[in-house]
């Protein structure tokens, strides 16, 4: 059993255009996945895209066939709304979100479960930071495909 998985999650969404995109990581001893998209389906806002990139991010970690076990299970996004959102849903998408975070939970037999929300563009040098910079970027990289493909088609 290892000690530590942890999730790193971003998106980017463009009001004018719903262009979006997400990038996730996840790392754990032996193990790094590094992901990065546009959504298949439009958020209506920056609120619904971040906690779809965390959803995303939870739904590979639980289709994953590697069998991983671990004590700590983080989740870091720069999203407090989503946290909250995770924890009290309401809405079906905070339902499915939470649901897919609990079976990971059972996935990773995870004893101890934590967000961490992280602070965006901090500049700072820890692992975390340099994690949301680089989902950052490539959730940026990804709207802005999507935003010109759009933009092509009018």
């Amino acid at each position: 059993m290892g000690n530590t998985l942890t999730i790193n999650t971003d998106a980017s969404f463009c009001s004018e255009t719903q262009a979006s995109g997400w990038a996730f990581t996840i790392v754990t001893e032996g193990l790094k996945v590094k992901k990065h998209g546009s959504f298949k389906v439009k958020p209506v806002d920056s609120n619904q895209a971040e906690l779809m990139a965390i959803g995303n991010a939870l739904h590979y970690l639980v289709n994953m066939k590697d069998q991983i076990y671990v004590r700590w299970f983080y989740i870091n996004t720069d999203s407090k709304d989503s946290i909250t959102k995770i924890k009290t849903p309401r809405m079906p998408l905070e339902a499915e979100v939470n649901y897919l975070r609990n079976e990971s939970i059972l996935k990773l037999r995870s004893t101890k479960n934590f967000f961490t929300h992280v602070k965006s563009h901090s500049g700072a040098n820890d692992k975390r930071s340099k994690a949301n910079e680089w989902c950052d970027y490539w959730a940026g990289r990804e709207m802005k495909k999507q935003r010109e493909e759009f933009l092509k088609l009018k």
